[in-house]
């Protein structure tokens, strides 16, 4: 009974093995070529339309206008796009140096009230709590994925 219960549960596990792909192909989607979707719409509404050579012309120079207009847009939305980010790079770079003068300020206003035996102290153990915060922060960055910068 034991071997027979062995017996299927191998012959399922294997079947479940064998029965997936063991390199799935991903089908990366490209964005058609901006010309050659022109020229499929084009010819569509030229059979459709039962266009004359003049017209389709005539909406030939529309529809290259439009394009040169939309890539016009999408540059310049990726430029606002390029700026915004460096100008919230550069403000989170300005908060944490504000940050750091503050705890800087901080730890000299709390050093003043101790004896240079206890600011001595007071220094080893705000060093090991860095090195221990540096610590973590490494680990975390190595666990997750960083923005391309």
């Amino acid at each position: 009974m034991k071997r027979f219960m062995l017996i299927g549960m191998v012959l399922v596990f294997s079947l479940s093995v064998f029965g997936q792909e063991t390199t799935p192909q991903k089908r990366e989607r490209q964005a058609p070529d901006p010309k050659a979707r022109q020229e499929q719409m084009l010819t569509k509404m030229t059979e459709e339309l039962t266009l004359t050579p003049e017209q389709v012309v005539k909406i030939k120079v529309v529809m290259e206008k439009r394009q040169e207009a939309m890539d016009k847009e999408r540059a310049a939305m990726r430029q606002q796009r390029a700026e915004a980010v460096k100008a919230e790079r550069e403000e989170q770079k300005a908060k944490m140096e504000k940050m750091k003068a503050e705890s800087e300020a901080y730890n000299n206003e709390i050093k003043a009230l101790l004896t240079p035996e206890q600011a001595k102290k007071y220094d080893e153990m705000v060093q090991k709590m860095r090195e221990r915060m540096e610590a973590r922060r490494g680990d975390s960055q190595r666990r997750r994925p960083q923005d391309a910068q």
